[in-house]
């Protein structure tokens, strides 16, 4: 192509301005005779002429994409369609009609903790993301892959070793798209067994007035229209705030809208259990990768979920670590015990460290010649 507009571009040096685009519209030709006398805006002709070059043989001059760039914008653009495509809450492993739980939030405790107690309890979940789209992003890549459905966490076990666990959820989706939000509120049609909902924000997300709130409102409002006033609903918290169901509770009634029948009110207030809870556990990430999880089985209590109604389904409490309490204010004993045992003890590790000059809690491991330091500290100067 390039050698035939070069061709086509053979024109007399000094050839005129029209013959110069006689020649470009009519291809290859025989060379035009020179026209008389000094051509007129010769330099002008000659800058045309470079410029059509310009254009013709620049794409084919330039250099293409090498073979990793080119396999990094093929990926790039099948997890974008993968993600579009999860808007739609459209289901990685299970049918979407299998979930049983969904949960808003995708943070690393929710993902280390929750889910897996929820999934070994036999129920599978839906993750949504309140606002952003990185895990959705996450699982999206990994759509028609042996790995379709699942992601990591990692666990530092008690000898140092590092278990890598694979987790499956049904679907993941974000609240921050139309068509997502769209996709949640239709999850009471599309889950018939659907009875749990977790909530994993902070404790702002909890707050009167929130984002998170309304949208947990709304769905509730789609759930009591889709199921009608005998279905049941449990809603489970994660963020470590006494009393945490009962503040989602006065949250979602305060961000009712004004047309909320009274039927759906009465319903959210006696058909929907808010689940007062404790969590005890902290987690980070990967190192490199902000998306797997990384945290140790410890401490052994790490949910604890007050259920005076008996509504939760038997197999959740029997999972590793949660713990379910029936009398009220038994959850009481959790948080004291969690602030005067747990806490206490990482606050007298502070002050250990510092009058000791040691610089880790690492030093009062067994073996390390200090174990005996941290506890006389706590049986002298802090009992």
């Amino acid at each position: 192509g390039a050698r035939a507009c070069l061709q086509g571009l053979r024109v007399s040096r000094h050839a005129t301005r029209a013959e110069a685009q006689g020649a470009w519209v009519r291809g290859p030709a025989k060379r035009l005779p020179p026209s008389p006398g000094p051509p007129k805006r010769h330099g002008r002709n000659r800058a045309l002429l470079a410029l059509a070059l310009s254009a013709t043989l620049a794409p084919a001059l330039r250099p293409g994409p090498d073979l990793r760039t080119r396999q990094r914008r093929r990926r790039t653009h099948a997890g974008a369609r993968a993600s579009a495509a999860m808007d739609l809450l459209d289901p990685l492993s299970h049918p979407l009609a299998e979930a049983k739980a969904v949960c808003l939030g995708s943070g690393r405790f929710l993902r280390a903790v929750l889910v897996p107690a929820l999934t070994g309890a036999g129920l599978p979940c839906v993750v949504m993301q309140t606002r952003r789209r990185s895990f959705m992003d996450h699982m999206g890549a990994k759509a028609g892959t042996p790995d379709a459905g699942l992601y990591e966490v990692d666990t530092v076990e008690y000898d140092g070793r590092l278990v890598t666990q694979k987790l499956r959820v049904v679907a993941a989706g974000s609240l921050g798209s139309d068509a997502g939000m769209a996709a949640f509120l239709e999850l009471p049609k599309a889950c018939p067994e659907l009875c749990i909902i977790g909530v994993g924000v902070t404790e702002a997300g909890l707050a009167k007035g929130s984002k998170t709130m309304a949208d947990l409102a709304q769905f509730l409002l789609a759930f009591y229209a889709a199921r009608g006033s005998d279905a049941r609903l449990s809603v489970l918290c994660t963020d470590n705030v006494p009393g945490n169901g009962d503040a989602i509770r006065d949250a979602v009634l305060a961000a009712r809208g004004d047309g909320t029948s009274a039927a759906a009110l009465a319903w959210i207030r006696s058909s929907v259990a808010f689940h007062n809870s404790m969590v005890d556990r902290i987690t980070s990430q990967r190192e490199g990768d902000a998306e797997v999880p990384r945290a140790e089985p410890l401490p052994v209590k790490t949910l604890v979920f007050e259920d005076i109604g008996g509504l939760l389904p038997a197999g959740l409490g029997a999972q590793p670590g949660v713990y379910v309490r029936h009398l009220p204010g038994e959850i009481d004993q959790d948080h004291e015990l969690k602030l005067c045992i747990a806490n206490g003890i990482h606050t007298a590790s502070v002050y250990a460290l510092a009058l000791s000059g040691l610089e880790d809690t690492r030093a009062f491991s067994p073996g390390t010649g200090h174990e005996a330091l941290l506890a006389n500290y706590i049986d002298t100067a802090s009992l």
